[in-house]
């Protein structure tokens, strides 16, 4: 993915900013690895991958929230 096109306006940077201080957030994606972690995202190759990761480092009883279409969606955490 060519990351100069990629575009977050500075809300969508702060609410970003505002969920990571809560939450670890995955990201699958054709991001590249440096640039997901560059912006503080855990890169994972697949949705199944991701939801292990989270499980294994934060137990069975973790909250997982699975948000499809997220480059166009905001959680409140």
């Amino acid at each position: 993915m060519d990351t100069r096109k990629l575009r977050a306006g500075g809300h969508k940077a702060a609410a970003i900013c505002k969920v990571l201080k809560k939450a670890e957030v995955y990201l699958v994606s054709s991001f590249d690895r440096t640039s997901a972690e560059s912006i503080f995202l855990t890169p994972a190759s697949s949705v199944a991958e991701a939801l292990d990761s989270a499980l294994i480092k934060h137990g069975n009883d973790a909250k997982v929230l699975v948000i499809l279409y997220a480059n166009s969606t905001l959680p409140y955490v």
